[in-house]
């Protein structure tokens, strides 16, 4: 989706060596000008976000109870 919007080049340009994001020195021009496409690429980029925000978040709270019932392990079988 991305490369109906921006020039392949540009995005290349935003990672470095290690994939990691570096800031654009100059401001990447969008290559369309269609509502729709430009509207489509921005549902997807939010809906990875809060999709990947969701998954940390709930990641957390499994490990919170992993660590409870490890705790509640050792102690009812005095493994510690």
């Amino acid at each position: 989706m991305g490369g109906k919007v921006f020039n392949s080049n540009d995005l290349n340009a935003t990672m470095d060596a290690t994939m990691k994001f570096v800031l654009p020195t100059t401001n990447p021009q969008l290559i369309t000008d269609d509502f729709n496409t430009i509207n489509e690429l921005a549902f997807q980029i939010h809906f990875i976000s809060k999709m990947s925000l969701g998954n940390s978040n709930r990641a957390e709270s499994l490990r919170k109870s992993a660590k409870e019932l490890l705790s509640l392990v050792h102690e009812e079988y005095n493994l510690n």
